[in-house]
């Protein structure tokens, strides 16, 4: 299921590319207001669409394990909160949670 989805993920960010509605650097920051309130510092924060589709988006390895039902704003949450391994865009390492968001676990 996971490889699935990033497979359709990979499509769907392709087509709102194309159509101008997401930029391959922009930050989560500027696409994901109601997850990144300004007032909280998230090591997340400046994570591009591209750090996050080519696995270097330099956050910790994930912990969470969940089952259905965890709201996807809580799930971003909590991996933009994950520790900076890396600076953003520098060390590429598999990371399927921060791609897909967990929708199939």
């Amino acid at each position: 299921m996971h490889s699935i989805a990033k497979s359709i993920l990979s499509i769907l960010v392709g087509i709102a590319r194309d159509q101008g509605y997401l930029r391959l650097d922009e930050k989560l920051s500027e696409i994901l207001p109601e997850v990144l309130d300004p007032t909280v510092d998230l090591p997340g924060r400046d994570i591009t669409i591209r750090d996050l589709l080519t696995m270097t988006s330099g956050l910790g390895l994930p912990q969470f394990h969940t089952t259905r039902g965890v709201p996807l704003p809580e799930i971003w949450q909590w991996t933009l909160r994950r520790p900076m391994q890396h600076i953003p865009g520098a060390q590429f390492r598999y990371d399927g949670d921060s791609v897909i968001c967990c929708p199939s676990h």
